[in-house]
């Protein structure tokens, strides 16, 4: 493949993803989750009101600059464990067209699903070996379905070391009749696949949609905004003037990802929330070009961020692809 020179992506003109993980204290202890993220040693926001007041007033920030949807997305660590999930979701949902999603390992009880499944627009349901009950999960995604207008997929994770158990849930899941969304899932380690995967294993992945909803379900949820019309896409622009449809299983297989010294729009188009601070998933340096970092926590936050720091990055990571949004954000080669 010809050298990248852009990567352009429309969607993200008046659109914004932003992740927030809330804390590594997990139920769960998988050894391939990303190092740090079950270590238990970062708590839950301790100041809720100055957590919420500071969030709204980023928002705000990202509003003056254009941009009118956000993709919320809760994360951890086990972000169903922080008491406040419920009225957090309320509170962002409140302030315009903003769309939460809760990232979990779907392990709470019954009835904690019972009394917080209305507060999220989406429910991603990590599926877990060995920890994770298939049939749990079933149940769960089963109230969803049937008793909120949400959005509700199963994500399998196939671990490599224990392919064969795995792959058990993610059949159990497949049989059963309801025909919420189910996708088997790869694990990325250091932006690329775990290297224990055979290639027959990661040929899998190349379909991973393993059940999809009815068409009326997939036009219902696209009505409410809760998933995109059209799915968001990048465009690749290659040097010899070739012009590709992004395919992020190719990217992750085949292609060069180094964009050091390219001009990214992290920051401007997709932020990580990690502890409070404000960066990205790729593991940018200098998010939005300073040497300090900006905290949801800190009580001098609005005196410290405005809309005159939200600016393009220089990358320096030496490959893209920690996570696949990461890939989407448009970015420019200088020189």
């Amino acid at each position: 493949m010809s050298n990248i020179i852009k990567v352009t992506n429309e969607d993200y003109d008046e659109y914004m993803t932003i992740d927030i993980m809330l804390s590594n204290i997990c139920n769960f202890s998988c050894h391939y989750c990303h190092p740090g993220a079950n270590i238990g040693d970062q708590k839950f926001p301790q100041d809720y009101e100055l957590f919420k007041t500071n969030f709204d007033y980023l928002l705000d920030v990202y509003r003056a600059r254009g941009k009118k949807q956000f993709r919320i997305e809760l994360t951890g660590g086990e972000p169903s464990l922080w008491p406040y999930i419920g009225d957090f979701a309320q509170y962002i949902k409140r302030h315009g067209d903003v769309i939460v999603v809760l990232v979990t390992n779907g392990s709470r009880t019954m009835r904690w699903w019972k009394q917080n499944a209305h507060y999220f627009d989406e429910v991603h349901y990590s599926l877990h070996c060995p920890q994770g009950d298939p049939y749990h999960a079933i149940e769960v995604a089963d109230y969803i379905w049937n008793n909120t207008q949400n959005h509700v997929a199963i994500n399998v994770c196939l671990d490599p070391i224990q392919w064969e158990e795995s792959k058990k849930n993610l059949d159990i899941v497949v049989a059963h009749e309801t025909p919420w969304l189910v996708k088997a899932w790869i694990l990325i380690k250091n932006a690329h696949y775990m290297e224990d995967y055979t290639e027959e294993q990661i040929e899998y992945f190349r379909e991973k949609v393993k059940k999809r909803p009815p068409q009326e379900y997939i036009d219902r949820i696209q009505q409410q905004g809760i998933i995109p019309k059209h799915k968001s896409k990048a465009i690749l622009h290659l040097e010899d003037g070739t012009i590709l449809d992004y395919n992020s299983y190719e990217l992750r297989k085949d292609a060069n990802l180094d964009f050091r010294g390219y001009e990214c729009d992290i920051g401007l188009d997709r932020i990580h929330i990690i502890f409070g601070n404000l960066t990205n998933s790729c593991g940018i340096t200098k998010m939005y070009q300073l040497d300090e970092k900006i905290n949801l926590h800190d009580k001098n936050f609005k005196h410290k961020f405005n809309n005159s720091i939200v600016r393009p990055v220089i990358c320096d990571v030496k490959r893209c692809g920690s996570c696949t949004k990461d890939l989407k954000v448009p970015k420019r080669k200088l020189t």
